[in-house]
Protein backbone atom coordinates (compact mmCIF):
# COMPACT_ATOMS: atom_id res chain seq x y z
CA UNK A 1 0.00 0.00 0.00
CA UNK A 2 1.21 3.54 -0.87
CA UNK A 3 -0.40 7.09 0.30
CA UNK A 4 1.14 9.68 -1.50
CA UNK A 5 0.45 12.93 -2.36
CA UNK A 6 -0.21 13.96 -6.18
CA UNK A 7 3.79 15.61 -5.49
CA UNK A 8 5.04 12.78 -4.36
CA UNK A 9 3.16 10.69 -6.70
CA UNK A 10 4.80 12.43 -9.95
CA UNK A 11 8.25 12.05 -7.98
CA UNK A 12 7.58 8.82 -7.83
CA UNK A 13 6.22 8.02 -11.68
CA UNK A 14 8.35 10.65 -13.66
CA UNK A 15 5.31 12.46 -14.57
CA UNK A 16 4.49 16.21 -13.78
CA UNK A 17 2.05 17.11 -10.97
CA UNK A 18 0.35 19.06 -13.60
CA UNK A 19 0.10 15.67 -15.54
CA UNK A 20 -1.50 13.89 -12.23
CA UNK A 21 -3.40 16.25 -11.47
CA UNK A 22 -5.02 16.50 -14.63
CA UNK A 23 -5.61 12.36 -15.40
CA UNK A 24 -5.42 11.09 -11.53
CA UNK A 25 -7.98 8.07 -11.62
CA UNK A 26 -6.00 6.91 -14.83
CA UNK A 27 -2.36 7.24 -13.37
CA UNK A 28 -3.50 5.70 -10.38
CA UNK A 29 -5.16 2.78 -11.81
CA UNK A 30 -1.91 2.05 -14.02
CA UNK A 31 0.39 2.21 -11.32
CA UNK A 32 -1.40 0.01 -9.04
CA UNK A 33 -2.00 -2.50 -11.99
CA UNK A 34 1.91 -2.36 -13.02
CA UNK A 35 2.98 -2.67 -9.53
CA UNK A 36 0.44 -4.65 -8.32
CA UNK A 37 -0.08 -2.28 -5.40
CA UNK A 38 -3.25 -0.63 -3.29
CA UNK A 39 -2.85 3.15 -3.92
CA UNK A 40 -4.37 5.65 -2.07
CA UNK A 41 -3.61 9.06 -3.88
CA UNK A 42 -4.71 11.95 -1.16
CA UNK A 43 -6.24 14.67 -1.74
CA UNK A 44 -8.97 16.85 -1.58
CA UNK A 45 -11.10 13.93 -3.24
CA UNK A 46 -8.83 10.92 -2.29
CA UNK A 47 -8.75 8.28 -4.66
CA UNK A 48 -8.31 4.89 -3.42
CA UNK A 49 -7.13 2.15 -6.09
CA UNK A 50 -6.76 -1.69 -5.69
CA UNK A 51 -4.37 -3.97 -8.15
CA UNK A 52 -6.99 -4.97 -10.15
CA UNK A 53 -8.60 -1.64 -11.08
CA UNK A 54 -11.00 -0.73 -9.00
CA UNK A 55 -11.38 2.84 -7.71
CA UNK A 56 -13.68 5.10 -4.97
CA UNK A 57 -13.16 8.20 -4.10
CA UNK A 58 -13.14 9.26 -0.38
CA UNK A 59 -14.11 13.11 0.04
CA UNK A 60 -14.06 13.46 3.67
CA UNK A 61 -11.10 15.45 5.45
CA UNK A 62 -10.45 19.35 4.83
CA UNK A 63 -7.21 21.46 4.70
CA UNK A 64 -6.15 21.03 8.03
CA UNK A 65 -5.15 17.59 7.05
CA UNK A 66 -2.30 19.17 3.99
CA UNK A 67 0.65 19.14 7.00
CA UNK A 68 3.32 17.36 8.24
CA UNK A 69 2.52 13.53 9.94
CA UNK A 70 -1.04 13.61 8.76
CA UNK A 71 -0.22 11.06 6.30
CA UNK A 72 1.67 9.20 8.99
CA UNK A 73 -1.59 9.45 10.98
CA UNK A 74 -3.18 8.26 7.95
CA UNK A 75 -1.07 5.36 6.99
CA UNK A 76 -1.52 3.92 10.80
CA UNK A 77 -4.98 4.16 10.83
CA UNK A 78 -4.78 1.88 7.42
CA UNK A 79 -2.72 -0.71 8.60
CA UNK A 80 -4.73 -0.83 11.79
CA UNK A 81 -8.10 -1.04 9.39
CA UNK A 82 -6.54 -3.61 7.21
CA UNK A 83 -5.61 -6.27 10.35
CA UNK A 84 -9.58 -5.92 11.18
CA UNK A 85 -11.09 -6.59 7.83
CA UNK A 86 -10.98 -9.24 4.90
CA UNK A 87 -11.29 -6.64 2.86
CA UNK A 88 -8.33 -4.33 1.73
CA UNK A 89 -10.58 -2.34 -0.26
CA UNK A 90 -12.83 -1.63 2.50
CA UNK A 91 -10.14 -0.89 4.71
CA UNK A 92 -8.86 1.53 3.23
CA UNK A 93 -12.16 3.32 2.06
CA UNK A 94 -13.19 2.94 5.89
CA UNK A 95 -9.52 4.18 7.00
CA UNK A 96 -9.79 7.29 5.08
CA UNK A 97 -13.07 8.14 6.31
CA UNK A 98 -12.40 7.59 9.44
CA UNK A 99 -9.43 9.88 9.20
CA UNK A 100 -11.35 12.90 7.60
CA UNK A 101 -13.97 13.11 9.09
CA UNK A 102 -12.03 13.22 12.42
CA UNK A 103 -10.15 16.30 11.30
CA UNK A 104 -13.61 17.93 10.04
CA UNK A 105 -15.17 17.16 13.60
CA UNK A 106 -11.99 18.62 15.24
CA UNK A 107 -12.18 21.83 13.18
CA UNK A 108 -15.81 22.00 13.55
CA UNK A 109 -15.11 22.11 17.48
CA UNK A 110 -12.10 23.40 19.04
CA UNK A 111 -9.46 23.67 16.16
CA UNK A 112 -9.13 25.89 12.81
CA UNK A 113 -7.99 23.72 9.69
CA UNK A 114 -4.84 26.33 10.42
CA UNK A 115 -3.71 25.04 13.89
CA UNK A 116 -5.14 21.11 13.51
CA UNK A 117 -2.01 19.08 14.23
CA UNK A 118 -1.36 15.55 13.37
CA UNK A 119 -1.25 14.50 17.05
CA UNK A 120 -5.07 16.06 17.65
CA UNK A 121 -5.88 13.80 14.48
CA UNK A 122 -4.64 11.11 16.84
CA UNK A 123 -6.31 12.37 20.42
CA UNK A 124 -9.49 12.91 18.29
CA UNK A 125 -9.99 9.36 16.87
CA UNK A 126 -11.29 7.56 20.11
CA UNK A 127 -14.20 10.22 19.83
CA UNK A 128 -14.52 9.01 15.98
CA UNK A 129 -14.72 5.52 16.88
CA UNK A 130 -17.32 6.14 19.31
CA UNK A 131 -19.35 8.40 17.26
CA UNK A 132 -19.32 5.28 14.36
CA UNK A 133 -20.05 2.51 16.76
CA UNK A 134 -23.03 4.15 18.49
CA UNK A 135 -24.12 4.45 15.25
CA UNK A 136 -24.63 1.49 13.89
CA UNK A 137 -26.27 0.08 16.57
Amino acid sequence: MLTPHPGEFAHLTGLSIQDVLRSPFSYSREFADEYGVYLVLKGPSTIITAPDGVQRVDVSGNAGLAKGGSGDVLSGILFAMMLQTGSLMDALSNGCVLHGYTAESLTGEKHSKTDLLASDVIEGLSRTFRTFSSASR
